[in-house]
């Protein structure tokens, strides 16, 4: 067991023995940080894999709602189409009720004196 031990982390006494403290620092920081970045590259794919999926959600939802701006314009429009056509029908309604001899004034010619 000691012996795997030794012939493992022998490399290591081997370059550490012969490295001067900047040397060792500067190889240890480069190690760590490769080590982190290893691990880091996953999760960093993940989030740029969900940063599209969200850019791509965005921009669906710019779309929908471009098109409800263009359904309400057109519910709008009908609103006010069926509005003036329930004035139109009420006005008609109100000039029949009000004149009901209008039969006798459109018979009449409209050069007759009266």
């Amino acid at each position: 067991m000691k012996s795997s031990r030794n012939l493992l982390v022998a490399p290591a006494i081997w370059l550490s023995g012969r490295l001067t403290f900047a040397w060792k620092c500067l190889v240890l920081g480069s190690v760590v940080t490769s080590v982190g970045l290893y691990l880091c590259l996953p999760l960093f794919q993940k989030s740029l894999q969900e940063f599209r999926l969200a850019t791509q959600q965005h921009e669906s939802l710019t779309v929908i709602e471009e098109h409800y701006a263009t359904l309400d314009q057109l519910l709008q429009l009908k609103i006010l189409v069926a509005q003036a056509a329930n004035t139109d029908r009420q006005n008609h309604q109100k000039s029949a009720v009000q004149s009901p001899d209008l039969g006798t004034e459109l018979d009449r010619p409209k050069n007759s004196p009266n």
